[in-house]
């Protein structure tokens, strides 16, 4: 058989007019990706949980965003948080001091990109590593998202200056009765060798 002349079958069947149908196209899940900044910051500091959904690609708009983040051991949401989100509609919540940040009902026009954003804080220096749940849609579910954030210890204050130490002084009438014995002293020497 020449091999030349081997075609798929749906689609040759569907320009033939057939009826055989070939598989039913489907955009692929939205790109989902995590990020802190900055990405590196001292014990006791604030860094940016980012989130984005990139739908630049699809040609659908999107609806039913959701995505629940339980944040590592030792990291809360900041306070005050500034949460924020360009997706459309939906229910942010990221709550002062708690590890919880989730996001629900939210859409995403078609050829579109948006963001969830929280500020979060660490009491100790460590290195965490965050991932989400899963990010569903009505496209259907995208995974998770992970991102690392180091924290470093905060340096030691400086010690305290010492303040220079005064060199004692005489008064004045010292002073001069000093002076007055060294140029008595000064003299008798002088006699002495005349």
């Amino acid at each position: 058989m020449n091999r030349r002349y081997l075609l798929p079958l749906a689609p040759v069947a569907v320009c033939l007019g057939l009826g055989i149908a070939g598989p039913a196209w489907s955009q692929a899940s939205l790109p989902f990706a995590k990020a802190f900044n900055p990405g590196s910051i001292l014990a006791g500091g604030t860094s940016n949980l980012l989130l984005a959904i990139d739908n630049i690609n699809g040609g659908v708009a999107v609806t039913n965003l959701a995505v629940i983040d339980n944040l590592p051991a030792g990291m809360v949401v900041a306070n005050p948080s500034n949460a924020a989100t360009t997706c459309t509609g939906g229910t942010l919540t990221a709550v002062a001091g708690s590890g919880t940040i989730t996001y629900t009902g939210g859409s995403l026009g078609a050829n579109a990109y948006c963001e969830i954003s929280v500020d979060v804080t660490v009491a100790s220096a460590g290195t965490y590593v965050n991932t989400t749940g899963d990010l569903t849609s009505s496209l259907g579910n995208s995974g998770p998202a992970t991102a690392t954030l180091l924290a470093t210890a905060t340096p030691p204050p400086p010690p305290p200056t010492a303040a220079p130490t005064a060199v004692p002084g005489l008064p004045l009438f010292g002073m001069l009765a000093l002076g007055g014995i060294l140029a008595g002293l000064a003299a008798r020497t002088l006699r002495k060798r005349g």
